[in-house]
């Protein structure tokens, strides 16, 4: 510390009055409130509400469901059986229109076919030609799409010559789509007998993966690049309960839908591979889903960091998970605790929702009251297995980890790749590392400032006990 800056506040606390005392609580609390972020100037997370603004404003044609969630703030659901569903056929299609300009488009669906699927976008007022709309996802009558404008548009039309089942279409004003879209065939091919990476933290391998009797790994439910993995370890010590909302269902096959969501996080959102770490259909099967479970995932805003996402396929605002798929959350819940000491109660599990500053209503209306659930599932598991379920919560968090997913790329260097959920923008009010930021200010700078109070309440003393001169 600068030797002349620490000589002038002595000599400034060193007076008979209090101005020394007042100077200092003014600067620690100014000190303080900087390190929190919680100042009137604070940033805010964004809400459902802007969501609900954007949709007032732009003219919208669709109804937007009321669980919308894990999704773009602008995006949309249509599924069969929906008032919206019958607006997409026909000459002009389904009309998209924002206050605000995007620069991708993102699709989801389900469909028979998507054979002469077109759509246009509309740039300072005219409209684009009708152009073919060209799925890089295709399987099962699952399929992921997705456009990039070079000029941001305000309002896109879809038409389409065949019935969907369902369709998501989410709107982006940045591109984080990957240049060349990445199938499971290519990057294994791309990958096969490459080295291994020389800094990768093996030790921990083995107690981050799930054993085979209790999931579906990854191989066997054909993922992109199986042995994948994605960003730094970090030691988990929460987890949180999702559910898809769409998909809405198994469908015919669950593994399907399990590919469709990796797709479409790694070559649509960007994201090293499929955000969540377990997915649990509906049929109680557990599916592997980010290769170990010791590292961040990408499923909560601004909360990833030591945070294991186990995710329900389903819609549940308004209906209930049955109890196969409870059952088979219960038991991988009770194996992240026995490998993890993720402690088995409600602060450390919670619904989406339930994590500071989220938007959103997931794990559903009716699925946030199956957490509690979940979790004594889990409780009596370990119980039967001779453990407390108390956990090792030994006051582990997330402030020593990166933000995001990857550290800006995949671990072998194979691509550079966008970090995964926004974890660096400022989300609220939450804590910096000690050392880095105006956190770091405080440390620096509270002992110095106590000491010097206490100076001054000595000086002060001082003043007041000893004979005037």
């Amino acid at each position: 510390m600068n030797d002349n800056r620490v000589i002038a506040m002595v000599d400034l606390v060193r007076g008979d009055d209090s101005t020394g005392v007042r100077f200092l609580l003014l600067i620690t609390a100014a000190l303080l409130l900087a390190a929190t972020g919680c100042g009137p100037d604070a940033a805010q997370p964004e809400s459902s509400a802007e969501s609900a603004d954007i949709k007032a404003q732009s003219g919208l044609e669709f109804e937007q469901p009321e669980g919308a969630d894990h999704r773009a703030e602008r995006s949309v659901v249509i599924r069969e059986g929906d008032s919206n569903h019958d607006q997409i056929t026909g000459n002009q299609g389904a009309h998209f229109e924002f206050s605000e300009p995007f620069e991708q488009v993102g699709w989801m669906m389900g469909a028979d076919s998507v054979d002469g699927m077109e759509y246009r976008g509309r740039i300072d007022g005219e409209y684009t030609d009708w152009k073919l709309l060209q799925p890089y996802f295709s399987e099962g009558g699952l399929h992921n799409a997705h456009v990039i404008f070079d000029t941001p548009a305000d309002a896109l039309q879809w038409r389409v010559d065949e019935d969907i089942d369902f369709a998501e279409v989410a709107f982006s004003e940045e591109v984080t789509a990957r240049d060349e879209i990445i199938t499971g065939d290519q990057r294994q091919q791309e990958e096969a007998g490459a080295p291994e990476s020389e800094d990768e933290e093996f030790s921990t391998i083995a107690q981050a993966v799930a054993p085979d009797d209790l999931v579906t790994d990854r191989n066997e439910w054909d993922a992109i690049d199986p042995d994948k993995v994605c960003g730094q370890v970090v030691d988990p010590w929460r987890a949180t309960i999702h559910h898809t909302y769409n998909p809405d269902s198994d469908g015919v096959d669950a593994g399907d839908r399990v590919r469709q969501m990796q797709s479409y996080h790694i070559n649509t959102e960007g994201w090293c591979d499929i955000g969540y770490h377990f997915v649990v259909a509906q049929s109680g099967e557990i599916f592997q889903g980010r290769s170990h479970s010791d590292r961040p995932g990408a499923h909560v805003l601004g909360e990833n960091q030591g945070n294991v996402g186990i995710a329900l396929i389903g819609d549940y605002m308004s209906s209930a998970p049955g109890s196969a798929q409870i059952d088979g959350a219960v038991d991988i819940l009770h194996w992240v605790h026995e490998q993890h000491g993720v402690t088995l109660d409600s602060n450390s599990v919670r619904g989406h929702r339930d994590w500071p500053d989220q938007s959103t209503p997931c794990p559903g209306d009716v699925g946030i009251d199956y957490v509690d659930d979940i979790i004594d599932g889990a409780v009596d598991e370990a119980d039967d297995s001779g453990d407390s379920g108390s956990g090792d919560d030994s006051g582990k968090d997330d402030s020593g980890g990166t933000s995001g997913d990857d550290s800006g790329g995949d671990d072998d260097g194979s691509s550079t790749i966008p970090e995964d959920d926004g974890d660096t923008e400022v989300d609220g009010c939450s804590c910096a590392a000690v050392g880095e930021g105006p956190a770091g200010i405080v440390v620096g700078w509270l002992p110095v400032l106590l000491v010097l109070g206490l100076v001054a309440l000595r000086s002060r003393w001082l003043s007041e006990v000893s004979p005037a001169q």
